[in-house]
Parts: C-alpha cells; sequence; structure tokens
C-alpha cells in the first residue's frame, strides 16, 4: 500500500495507531444525539471503510464501549480519544473518526446524518443533503 492509496491515523496520544486503505466506502457528518455525547461536540465526522482495508497497531491501549444493542465504539484507554465505530447495521464496515486521520481522504463528506437531531447553536450553510433518522438508538 503506498502514500496515495491510504490515510494514517491516530488517538491524540499516538499510543493507538491506524492505516485505512483507499478508496474510502463513504463519509458524512453525524448529528446524532449518541456521537455528539460521546465525542462532546455538535457532529462527528466519520470515514467508512472495509474490515479488510482497517489495520491498527497499539490494539493493547484500543477498548470497545457497546452504546447500544447495535454499536460500539473503540477509545484510547490512555487518552480517551474516541475514535472507532462499528455496527451491526453496517456489518464488515469500521467507521473511523475524519479528525482522527492525518491528511487527505479521497472521499469528502456526501451528508449530514440524523439531521433532525443536530444542535441549534451551529448554523450549517453546505448543499450537502440533510437525511433524519427516525430511531436514535442507532447511532
Amino acid at each position: 500500500m503506498n502514500a496515495e492509496n491510504r490515510a494514517l491515523g491516530s488517538c491524540y496520544c499516538g499510543s493507538v495507531k491506524f492505516v485505512i486503505a483507499l478508496p474510502a466506502k463513504g463519509c458524512v457528518h453525524c448529528h446524532c444525539l449518541n456521537c455528539r455525547r460521546a465525542h462532546g461536540s455538535a457532529m462527528v465526522t466519520w470515514v467508512a471503510v472495509t474490515i479488510e482495508s482497517f489495520k491498527i497497531a497499539g490494539r493493547e491501549h484500543l477498548k470497545w464501549f457497546q452504546s447500544n444493542v447495535h454499536s460500539r465504539r473503540g477509545f484510547c484507554t490512555n487518552c480517551g480519544t474516541q475514535m472507532l465505530y462499528m455496527s451491526t447495521n453496517f456489518p464488515g464496515d469500521v467507521h473511523v473518526t475524519r479528525a482522527s486521520l492525518l491528511g487527505n481522504v479521497d472521499v469528502p463528506a456526501k451528508a449530514h446524518l440524523h439531521f433532525d437531531q443536530h444542535v441549534d447553536w451551529v448554523s450549517f450553510d453546505d448543499q450537502l443533503p440533510r437525511l433524519a433518522q427516525a430511531d436514535p438508538s442507532e447511532g
């Protein structure tokens, strides 16, 4: 895998490092309450890749939190950085926080997901689709 077809990432302290093979499957801005609370942010931008396209080092510093019956979230046990999301709703995929990836990723965000749950203290003036999700437990 050469530098043009991969993206490197890590947690804040560098204990957990990973590489994703490009092209990525997709990228979205998620506004669900679960993502906002887990990250302390107005939204989280996720990049989706297949499990086969994802390699990780520092696995001993990675802990998984079962956030609901469908989903789990991965974070660094040293610095607390939330980086990963996996769900039975997306079998075979790993979602990586865009902010934890260094450099460019080959796919820009394509939509605002769970926009019906967005905060009213941030405005969005882009032209991306704003998708609602009826079941907040899916986030």
